[in-house]
């Protein structure tokens, strides 16, 4: 598919105002600014904090999740950290379904979304020492037109004493709070979900959930009819995968549990490929995984 780019020019005031308590975001650019910011003000030599990859979107636009989408990309993230500092991989909150004329359907963030990434200190690393770490980052984000953007960004993370213990920053709890609550845990079948494969037939069940969606990675095995059928009423919902009968690739997607609450429930799905056990068709059980593998670049 072929995306048509239109560089078009906005005023930075339609992007949305910080709200109170948290850190001011820098660089800002047309549409989207974004930050690198920490959990905690302080990290003991030898301990861990969470950095986040802060973006402001402004109304009516969005960036694009790092999975299934008709049009679009990722954020592209490369993060740099000096010896005795080692990242993990980037943690992508759940997206949401966006439609655009043509029924095509990305899934993306709007408004904010901070892209989390796991830092260990070295028991090397002195007190009294401050670590750096830098960051570029690219994105292309969309409105009716779509625009480029860049970036540079980097924070400074004072090293305290090992029995001092992280210090968490007020500043940023919320933007922290906000992004775990959209990661997907363990899909876990003892809870009364269910997950099976039937054929090409993706079949979930969730008892007393009022809707479920489902959102495929994008190393997974294609699903037909996603912008139809990937979002369903109820308890069930049932999908059909695309491909040829003996793709491979496994079955790997963020399923998404309204039970009717403010909280939404989001599970990482894994079921190998329906041949990869050695039979055309047939249920397979899931895997447990904390969340969608992506790595940081």
């Amino acid at each position: 598919m072929v995306v048509w780019l239109a560089l078009v020019t906005c005023a930075w005031a339609g992007l949305p105002s910080e709200p109170a308590g948290e850190p001011p975001t820098a660089g800002a650019s047309p549409h989207v600014r974004a930050a690198l910011i920490a959990e905690h003000a302080t990290v003991p030599a030898g301990g861990t904090t969470t950095l986040g990859v802060s973006f402001e979107i402004a109304p009516d636009w969005h960036l694009y999740w790092n999975g299934y989408s008709d049009t679009g990309m990722p954020p592209d993230v490369r993060l740099s950290a000096p010896a005795g500092v080692a990242l993990g991989e980037i943690q992508w909150p759940a997206p949401t379904r966006h439609v655009s004329p043509g029924d095509l359907l990305d899934l993306v963030y709007e408004r904010r979304v901070t892209l989390l990434v796991p830092v260990k200190v070295s028991e090397a690393v002195k007190a009294g020492d401050a670590v750096t770490i830098t960051g570029e980052l690219e994105w292309l984000v969309c409105k009716d037109s779509c625009v480029p953007g860049a970036q540079a960004v980097s924070i400074t993370l004072p090293i305290v004493a090992p029995g001092e213990g992280p210090k968490p920053d007020p500043a940023t709890a919320a933007r922290f709070a906000e992004a775990r609550a959209r990661l997907p845990g363990s899909w876990n079948e003892a809870e009364g979900k269910q997950a099976r494969l039937e054929g090409r037939t993706l079949r979930i069940a969730a008892p007393g959930a009022r809707g479920i969606s489902v959102y495929p990675l994008a190393d997974s095995r294609p699903v037909e009819d996603l912008l139809e059928r990937g979002r369903a009423a109820g308890e069930t919902l049932a999908v059909r995968l695309g491909g040829q009968a003996a793709d491979p690739r496994p079955v790997r997607a963020v399923v998404e549990i309204d039970r009717g609450t403010a909280r939404r429930e989001f599970y990482l799905l894994e079921l190998p490929a329906p041949r990869a056990a050695g039979t055309p068709d047939g249920e397979r059980r899931p895997t447990n995984d904390a969340g969608p593998r992506a790595p940081a670049k």
